[in-house]
């Protein structure tokens, strides 16, 4: 872990399904890949608590 606080960073995601199951406040971890625009959201793993 990078060991940051908290913070929204806004992103693109590739499939909306992805989102779903989240919640605000959700500790996740996210696989991107880059595009011509930027970073796209591929990947969205929910973890159980504080990572």
């Amino acid at each position: 872990t990078l060991n940051m606080p908290g913070m929204t960073m806004s992103f693109p995601v590739a499939d909306q399904s992805l989102l779903t199951k989240l919640q605000t406040g959700d500790h996740v971890r996210v696989g991107a890949r880059e595009s011509e625009e930027g970073l796209v959201i591929e990947h969205i793993e929910k973890l159980g608590g504080q990572p």
